[in-house]
């Protein structure tokens, strides 16, 4: 179920970023061909360009942030399994230690 949440989320984050890849490049374009005066398109296109780095920043946090929480539920995960793969060790300690002295207890008591 989690490894469903992390492709969904995985594959939301590559449309996204494609979303954002495209919408530059189309505005880029559209400044090329828009006809206007020479200082008016080089303000343009830092206007453009300025805003494209806001974005591509914005998406970049949003990313790092999905990143560290996809890593916290694995880490918790982890530690969960590890505190299970304890548990049923110590468990088995104790059954062994059990069976050991069911075993022994006979042959102690003839000796």
């Amino acid at each position: 179920m989690e490894m469903d949440m992390e492709r969904d989320d995985s594959s939301s984050m590559t449309a996204l970023m494609a979303f954002v890849i495209g919408a530059a490049a189309g505005v880029a374009l559209g400044l090329l061909l828009a006809p206007k005066a020479g200082e008016e398109m080089r303000q343009t296109i830092k206007d453009v360009s300025r805003d494209a780095m806001d974005k591509t920043r914005e998406t970049a946090e949003m990313m790092q942030e999905k990143a560290r929480s996809m890593m916290n539920r694995g880490k918790s995960a982890a530690e969960e399994g590890m505190d299970m793969v304890r548990e049923k060790a110590q468990e088995f300690r104790g059954t062994r230690e059990e069976r050991t002295e069911n075993i022994v207890d006979p042959f102690r008591n003839k000796m």
